[in-house]
């Protein structure tokens, strides 16, 4: 959105990758649109999952995914069965884009590794 005026985050996936986020804000707000969106296309298949269920129930979920994690408290309901499977591809992609190990060629492809992932979360090529 940067790079077409915007200003300003609101971001559900920051509370599971903070300095992540961080940088592709302020790769944006800076102006380095090469950078911004690498990283964009890193967090793409994180992103969508964060949104397979009404929010905040897969944000809530990944967070209980990780170390330390915590059953969810009510409001809050379990997510479906059928998206966990989703949202834990989505985990996934998020320990790679935190490590920085997703390697996207020109052509937007991902290596073999990580097709998995775009498939459990839906994310193809074209929407990337």
């Amino acid at each position: 959105m940067a790079a077409v005026g915007g200003k300003g985050v609101i971001s559900v996936l920051s509370n599971l990758l903070p300095a992540r986020s961080g940088a592709l804000a302020d790769a944006g707000a800076g102006g380095d649109f090469a950078k911004a969106r690498k990283l964009h296309l890193e967090l793409f298949p994180v992103c969508k999952g964060m949104f397979i269920e009404t929010n905040p129930i897969p944000i809530k979920t990944a967070m209980m995914l990780g170390p330390g994690h915590r059953r969810a408290r009510l409001p809050m309901c379990e997510m479906a069965e059928e998206n966990k499977a989703v949202l834990e591809a989505a985990e996934e992609a998020r320990r790679v884009a935190a490590s920085g190990e997703l390697k996207i060629n020109r052509e937007g492809a991902k290596s073999a590794k990580y097709q998995n992932v775009d498939r459990m979360t839906g994310l193809t090529g074209s929407e990337a």
